[in-house]
């Protein structure tokens, strides 16, 4: 069961588990560099809440 949050909730209060399991695409290049995706749109990139600054 894939579980989502409502539009602009912090992530870390997603579920009442803290877990969100997203399938990935997950690919192997002919330069065996790997390229891993979300397959779900809403979950290909962290949104503002999720990103750190070093």
């Amino acid at each position: 069961m894939l579980l989502r949050t409502a539009e602009n909730s912090p992530a870390h209060r997603g579920n009442r588990q803290g877990v969100t399991i997203v399938p990935l695409d997950v690919r192997v290049n002919a330069d065996c560099s790997i390229d891993i995706r979300a397959k779900d749109a809403d979950y290909a990139a962290p949104g503002p809440d999720e990103t750190l600054k070093f």
